[in-house]
């Protein structure tokens, strides 16, 4: 059996190899966190359009299915297209008070200029996803296009001591701040060698068979492999409770996460960052 676990797979679908492990929680998780979000700031119609690929068409359909509310419109478009008129005509047909846009950054750049030039913005309130906060989004937008938008991203829980810690190591050895795409990568390779550590053999099936069980809450909080190995001396698996520095792991049966995200919104045309959400 080969087992690998990976720092940044999000495809929903990815949900049905369960010896694809992974760090980084999937699409599904995210689409729910969204339609959480959403549902929470009183909006019970919303308008979806979500760029045609892999991406995008998994994280609407579970949206689509997460909703408390009715979804109204939830169509596809193409990457690299000049202009969106037309969905964002169609979205405007609806009674839809939320628009989300899963899409890229190029895309919604260009979304978010056409729906400022016909006054869109003023009558609904704009949701994305980490595709959609962006330094060259603001660049590239009118002052005010944006003031409604709010969404929610990856994050790593900023106040936790391990993962301050991991900050300050990373940037000492690199010179600059980790994303938490790279702690995601920490927390793979630490969760891979306190499996190996656990297994009774260095194979993939003794590896996977104790995978989960080293970062379930159960055991005893760990914060790093040297913790976990002094646990494992005298127990096993199940007495060890990795915590990443990404936040919880809490490997389910299909070898997913539990989903962290930082909400996030446009103020004065700055992005601003508050409150956190799981799913």
């Amino acid at each position: 059996d080969t087992v690998q676990i990976s720092q940044n797979s999000t495809s929903s679908e990815l949900s049905e190899y369960p010896e694809l492990l992974r760090m980084s929680p999937s699409g599904a998780e995210k689409a729910a966190a969204l339609a959480d979000v959403i549902s929470e700031d009183g909006h019970d119609t919303v308008a979806v359009t979500y760029i045609n690929n892999d991406y995008g068409a998994p994280l609407a359909e579970v949206f689509e299915e997460e909703f408390d509310g009715e979804v109204a419109y939830n169509s596809p478009h193409d990457q690299g297209q000049s202009s969106y008129r037309g969905q964002l005509t169609e979205m405007a047909d609806t009674d839809a008070s939320a628009w989300l846009f899963l899409t890229y950054a190029d895309e919604f750049t260009v979304m978010v200029n056409e729906a400022y030039d016909q006054g869109y913005d003023e009558a609904v309130e704009y949701y994305g996803a980490e595709s959609t906060v962006a330094e060259e989004i603001l660049k590239d937008t009118e002052e005010g296009s944006q003031e409604s938008l709010k969404g929610i991203t990856e994050s790593a829980p900023q106040d936790q001591e391990s993962y301050q810690q991991f900050i300050e190591d990373f940037e000492s050895e690199f010179g600059q701040t980790p994303t938490v795409w790279a702690a995601y990568a920490y927390d793979a390779v630490t969760a891979a060698a306190i499996a190996v550590e656990a297994a009774d053999e260095v194979s993939g099936s003794a590896i996977d068979s104790v995978v989960r069980d080293v970062t379930r809450p159960d055991g005893e909080a760990v914060y790093s492999f040297e913790e976990a190995k002094e646990l494992l001396q005298d127990g096993d698996a199940s007495d060890v409770n990795y915590e990443g520095v990404s936040g919880p792991v809490d490997l389910d049966e299909n070898g997913d996460p539990p989903g962290f995200y930082q909400i996030y919104s446009v103020e004065d045309h700055e992005y601003e960052y508050g409150d956190y959400v799981t799913s």
